[in-house]
Formats: C-alpha cells, structure tokens, sequence
C-alpha cells in the first residue's frame, strides 16, 4: 500500500491564443502580439514582441522572473503596468508573471515552428 500522499503533478495548460480579444476573457490569454491578464484590479496587457536588445538584456539578468519583469516593463517604459503589479497580492503577481513568460516562450516556439514548415 502506498503511503504517497502528494498529488500527481498535472501539466499547465497552454495560454489561449486569439487573433483579437475574445468578448468572454479567460484570466489570462494571448490576442495578436499582446498577453492579457485579468486581475482584481483589472485588465494588464504587456506586449509579446519587443527589441533583441531587451531579450539580450534580460537573459543577464541575475534574478528571477519577476525581476525580469519589473526591467522589462521598466524598458518599455510601462510605469502603469509595474504600478499595477505591485498593488496585486504577491501571488497573484507570481502567477501574472509565470503566464506571461510562459505565453511569450510558447510564441516564441510556434514561430520557429512556423519558420520551420515554411523552409520545408
């Protein structure tokens, strides 16, 4: 008999992706090249593609992902968005931040993917 009492670990779903924003908003999601978040204090947008130079920057990063927020919103210049974010709860924070790097390395992903059938 298994004595195991931690709960199997499930995979993390996908963020939606829509071409424009839906009319029903799931808490967070994907519309063109911007990532949606629905917090309590209301909609975050923080757009998906951005300079090399930023990447380059925030890849040397010595921190987490959260911090590499803060720099990349502070890069674009975003004040509203980093002002918001402070004012949620820490995990709700946590979480916003997790989906949206989440969202960005799976478009990252599918463009190469795209890149990839259109060479073939």
């Amino acid at each position: 008999m298994s004595t195991d009492t931690t709960a199997p670990e499930t995979p993390d779903p996908e963020v939606p992706v829509f071409d424009a924003p839906p009319t029903v908003k799931p808490e967070f999601f994907v519309a063109g090249n911007t990532f949606y978040a629905q917090t309590e204090n209301g909609e975050l947008a923080i757009p998906l593609r951005f300079k090399t130079r930023l990447i380059r920057e925030l890849r040397d990063v010595e921190g987490d992902e959260l911090d590499q927020m803060f720099i990349l919103l502070d890069r674009l210049n975003d004040q509203a968005t980093a002002d918001a974010l402070d004012e949620l709860d820490i995990f709700d924070t946590t979480r916003v931040v997790g989906q949206f790097f989440k969202a960005w390395r799976e478009k990252q992903q599918a463009s190469v993917g795209e890149a990839q059938r259109s060479s073939n």
